[in-house]
């Protein structure tokens, strides 16, 4: 009979966060899909057992990284909150992936990972329910400076984040055509003259 050395014991949050950081180092290796529960565990020092009685499946453990992530998006906006003096300065939060919780920029800019993501309702739900705050967040953030209605505001807003999701994907597909202080010139101009009608 093979013994399995057990680990030492661990408080229960510390351990999810073992099992997380080496899904994260996996999933930005290998990509989500090549990646299997056994590869975590092994990755984790820990049985297959321990990592079911932290997360039911491996989608659990992807849905678990994305709130990680995207919870470290929502902390740095509020922490830079000062700073957003225009569209731009959300761009420039969004292109120091360091700053958004991601030990491995590579997951972070990782499309596979991302589209596998939002593949599962549950986690879909969970990201358009993140865009949503940080819509809100952008239209109190710049109130009347931007838009003259509400209305006007919020698609401001979503112009910004769909420039910055496309620039991001572009980024990851051709790094050395990405012009950060450039873009942030042109999205300030572009919202200025949507502004102005």
């Amino acid at each position: 009979m093979v013994k399995i050395k057990q680990s030492p014991k661990l408080p229960a949050e510390e351990r999810r966060q073992q099992i997380l950081m080496s899904a994260q180092t996996l999933f930005a290796k290998k990509g989500y899909r090549e990646t299997t529960t056994d590869q975590i565990a092994k990755k984790a020092k820990l049985t297959k057992g321990a990592l079911y009685f932290h997360f039911k499946n491996k989608e659990d453990i992807l849905f678990e990284l994305v709130k990680y992530v995207m919870g470290n998006v929502d902390e740095t906006v509020k922490a830079n909150e000062s700073k957003l003096k225009k569209p731009s300065d959300y761009l420039k939060i969004f292109f120091e992936p360091s700053k958004l919780g991601c030990e491995h920029d590579e997951l972070c800019q990782n499309l596979d990972f991302w589209v596998q993501a939002m593949t599962i309702p549950k986690i879909m739900k969970f990201m358009n329910q993140s865009s949503d705050r940080m819509t809100d967040h952008f239209c109190a953030t710049f109130g009347s400076k931007i838009g003259r209605t509400k209305k006007d505001r919020k698609q401001a807003a979503l112009f910004t984040f769909a420039v910055i999701d496309g620039l991001m994907v572009r980024q990851v597909m051709n790094p050395s055509i990405i012009d950060i202080n450039s873009h942030c010139r042109i999205i300030d101009k572009l919202v200025e003259a949507g502004n102005s009608k």
